[in-house]
Parts: C-alpha cells; sequence; structure tokens
C-alpha cells in the first residue's frame, strides 16, 4: 500500500512538521490493515477546522474503483437529499392548505 499523505502540503519533506499527518499513523496503519485496495477517509480538521482527507491505494485501478464508488455514493446521496426537500415542501404546502380551509 502507498503512503497516506494529505492532499495538500504533498511537496512538504517528510521531516517537516507541516507535513504531519492529523490521525496518527498507527490509526492509518491498522485502517489498512483492514482494507484491500486502498481507502479514503474525509473529516474535518482539529486544528482548522476544514474538511478534509487522507486516502492510500494499492494501484492506480484501486484508485479508480474507489472514485467510482464514491461518486456513485455521493450521487445516491444527492438524490436522497432532492426527495427529502420535496417531501418536507409538499407537506409544509399540504399543511398551508389546511390552515387556509379551517380559516
Amino acid at each position: 500500500m502507498k503512503d497516506m499523505s494529505k492532499t495538500k502540503n504533498k511537496n512538504n519533506n517528510e521531516n517537516d512538521e507541516s507535513n504531519k499527518l492529523p490521525i496518527p499513523r498507527r490509526v492509518l496503519d491498522q485502517i489498512n490493515e483492514y482494507t484491500v485496495g486502498g481507502f479514503v477517509i474525509f473529516f474535518f480538521d482539529a486544528e482548522t477546522g476544514q474538511p478534509n482527507q487522507l486516502m492510500a491505494f494499492d494501484s492506480p485501478a484501486c484508485a479508480l474503483a474507489l472514485q467510482k464508488h464514491i461518486s456513485n455514493w455521493l450521487q445516491t446521496i444527492d438524490e436522497i437529499n432532492i426527495e427529502n426537500s420535496v417531501q418536507n415542501i409538499k407537506e409544509m404546502m399540504e399543511r398551508d392548505n389546511d390552515e387556509d380551509n379551517n380559516k
């Protein structure tokens, strides 16, 4: 498995303090031990509060496969959010209609 690294600070020296991983190496090694092909972790950085990610892949093929899976998952989540929004709007409109009818 390739080294886990943040996507930002790629060019920093390994010994450079700014390249320190935000998740302990031993935790990432344990995740690596229980996965096949690689992983991507999305998180909010504890120091900056900004969204960030760590990733490691066994090969470019594994990277592409995981990228496709993430893309499909995001599309599904978007569809669920749209469905929930439509349902909420319908319920709000029904409540408004019921209130108007009860006046």
